[in-house]
């Protein structure tokens, strides 16, 4: 069953790097203002899925409605990898990382092209 999730998983993730990278293609012929909307719209639907195929179950206590208008910033002092996926199953997000994140070989591709934003933790005036 681990062979199996593991398959999805990673069959997932690539059609998503294909798709995200199509739809900025898409987004630059046409011109389109709202970018990040669209992108982190279609991270949502990653990050629902892979919660699905992971079988993590969620509660909301609250009004998620309220968040999903946008505009906010939600801060999270996250305790695993998972927590990423979670919050951005919930409401369409735009993470943020560390700036050397972004030198690793197809995960940094991949951050760059998901919207996420780098920063140099080295200099806290850029913080």
């Amino acid at each position: 069953m681990r062979w199996l999730k593991l398959a999805a998983l990673l069959s997932v993730w690539a059609g998503f790097f294909v798709c995200v990278a199509l739809v900025h293609l898409w987004i630059s012929v046409l011109g389109l203002p709202n970018r990040w909307q669209i992108i982190s719209r279609i991270q949502h639907s990653f990050t629902l899925l892979i919660r699905i195929i992971l079988n993590i179950k969620v509660t909301v206590v609250g009004d998620v409605g309220q968040v999903e208008r946008g505009g906010y910033l939600i801060i999270s002092n996250h305790l695993s990898y998972v927590d990423g996926f979670v919050l951005g199953s919930i409401f369409p997000v735009v993470f943020t990382t560390d700036g050397e994140f972004k030198k690793l070989p197809v995960i940094g591709q991949w951050m760059t092209l998901t919207g996420m934003i780098f920063i140099n933790r080295q200099r806290k005036n850029q913080v």
